[in-house]
């Protein structure tokens, strides 16, 4: 069994900065779990392959930045309040495998394949 994480980030800007409208918070972290097996078909050669279960959670946030209500639109037009926070999580899974070759005690050559896991963005 494994567990790492693919990818994370999360960023933190004032509500009022200028590049606030394209997100002033956001937030994506994943956990992905693998239960593995393997085995050895002679001393050189071995080949394996596994499950991926990939949790991952994030949000977004982004707010409209001061200099837009400085702009001269028309009394009609209402000045955007700027976007709600969206929030999402979600599960997907995948598989992998791999064959290792045993040049010699001391060198070892492998290959592995992973899979693409689809998570969907919604919220």
């Amino acid at each position: 069994m494994a567990a790492n994480s693919n990818y994370g980030l999360k960023t933190q800007i004032l509500a009022n900065h200028n590049a606030a409208i394209f997100g002033s918070e956001t937030y994506v972290a994943t956990v992905e779990l693998n239960p593995n097996i393997a085995y050895r078909l002679n001393e050189h050669v071995s080949v394996g392959a596994g499950v991926r279960v990939v949790y991952g959670e994030g949000k977004i946030r982004a707010s409209t930045p001061l200099w837009i209500n400085e702009l001269p639109l028309p009394a009609a037009i209402a000045k955007p309040p700027g976007l709600n926070l969206k929030a999402w999580n979600d599960v997907g899974y995948g598989w992998k495998a791999g064959v290792s070759w045993q040049l010699n005690a001391d060198h070892r050559l492998g290959l592995s394949y992973y899979s693409g896991v689809d998570l969907k963005l919604e919220g």
